[in-house]
């Protein structure tokens, strides 16, 4: 039986989306016009309003693009079932990918309308086909680009198609599809992401290091802001993500930024040859952590995951820093231990370094952490402040009060949100390294 359950805001997706706009190919009153003139020609086949496009009134170089719902739609007779990985993607705008499908209540051909549902059990099965009753979260409507036969017969994870699964038509929430559609001008990117660039500050003709850079969107955005001289080293472990991160730097035609290879716990002792001996002028650090700052969020990892990331981030702290040199650590979660609790022991840890304040502000600090005022210098992004389904527990976290698997019977989005408030949770503090 569905419940009764009203949607907590971890399970939205943020109303908003912002494009960061390489500046070096494109003023922003150009990147505005060509955004609308994008957004205009995609919402042709699509039953919802066009989202405005503005600028945002403290990041000089990022769009605002602002979506709505939710809407109250009329289901189709045919359901089709998405895994969590693609339900996140289309309640940020993305059509249905092929490989995202994992069945549907009965059979279905391309160019008929179906009603889309994210499987929030993980219990259905690749192929299924008759109607599922296990916990599902509707997504909305639209057309389906494949037959479904062509789908489950082949090996959907390693066929590639022309078209997406689900071409979708009227969503719960309107917001625009972004990837795929901006090419060298922009970069589709988190708030408080984008943000993180800012904070660091990187100037022309510096030696920039950011680590766990993969896709590349805090690398490339170093590279514009500094005019694209100096250099960038980005250093990732992942093959397929150094592949993105390669792509993304060649797209946007961005010649400061070296990629490397590399374990980054051991960078320290065992970086690349090119590394400068003296140290680095500034360091960002957006560490692995356990992402339940993400938004939508519908799977919460076990605690055992989830504990485990503050031992890693702690091995991420090297002395990579030249005297004077900035560090600027972020992550995209919640989590007291992966952040006030990580930077307290940072402090502890590695005594020459200070927690500076940071610029430009749109975060929320910490006023007070285990006795540590310093902590009010951080900027801090927590969704769940505005939610009324979540309470704080002793150690400062944020607690949902529902469960991540409950079907959503009744969205309630707050209305006091900004763009600088309805974003994924996230978390970035500023330290110097001081010299002796």
């Amino acid at each position: 039986m569905p419940s009764s359950n009203c949607s907590c805001i971890m399970k939205m997706p943020p109303l908003y989306s912002t494009i960061r706009v390489n500046t070096l190919k494109l003023n922003m009153m150009e990147a505005k016009q060509r955004m609308e003139d994008i957004l205009a020609k995609a919402y042709e086949t699509r039953d919802h309003v066009v989202p405005a496009v503005s600028f945002h009134d403290k990041l000089k170089d990022v769009l605002v693009i602002s979506g709505s719902g939710p809407f109250d739609l009329e289901k189709q007779p045919v359901e089709v079932y998405v895994d969590i990985k693609c339900g996140k993607s289309v309640l940020r705008g993305a059509d249905v990918y092929p490989s995202g499908l994992i069945g549907s209540s009965r059979s279905f051909h391309e160019g008929q309308n179906v009603s889309v549902f994210v499987d929030l059990d993980r219990s259905c099965r690749l192929g299924w086909k008759k109607l599922y009753t296990g916990r599902k979260m509707f997504l909305g409507n639209g057309v389906c680009g494949v037959n479904r036969n062509d789908i489950f017969r082949a090996a959907p994870k390693q066929k590639t198609y022309d078209s997406p699964g689900v071409r979708m038509t009227a969503c719960v929430w309107n917001q625009p599809k972004l990837y795929g559609l901006i090419e060298d001008w922009g970069f589709p990117q988190n708030l408080p992401s984008i943000l993180c660039g800012h904070v660091l500050s990187p100037q022309p003709g510096e030696c920039i290091l950011d680590l766990c850079a993969a896709p590349g969107g805090k690398s490339t955005h170093i590279a514009c802001l500094m005019g694209d001289e100096g250099r960038v080293i980005s250093v990732d472990d992942s093959l397929s993500r150094i592949t993105q991160l390669r792509q993304n730097i060649a797209k946007l035609s961005l010649k400061s930024v070296e990629v490397f290879r590399a374990d980054v716990v051991n960078l320290a002792t065992r970086g690349p040859p090119s590394f400068p001996r003296s140290g680095f002028d500034r360091v960002l650090l957006d560490a692995p952590c356990s992402g339940l700052g993400q938004r939508p969020l519908l799977f919460k990892p076990d605690e055992k995951t989830v504990s485990s990331f503050p031992s890693l981030q702690k091995k991420l702290f090297r002395s990579l820093l030249k005297p004077n040199g900035v560090l600027v650590y972020s992550t995209c979660t919640l989590n007291v231990a992966e952040n006030e609790g990580l930077i307290n022991w940072a402090l502890k840890e590695y005594p020459e370094l200070a927690l500076v304040e940071q610029e430009p502000l749109i975060g929320n600090g910490v006023p007070f952490c285990n006795g540590n005022t310093a902590l009010q210098a951080v900027q801090k992004f927590d969704p769940t402040r505005f939610c009324p389904l979540h309470k704080t527990d002793d150690m400062q976290t944020s607690l949902c009060l529902t469960s991540f698997r409950d079907t959503i019977d009744c969205w309630s989005r707050p209305c006091n949100l900004s763009v600088d408030t309805d974003t994924i949770g996230f978390f970035i503090a500023k330290m110097v390294k001081q010299s002796n």
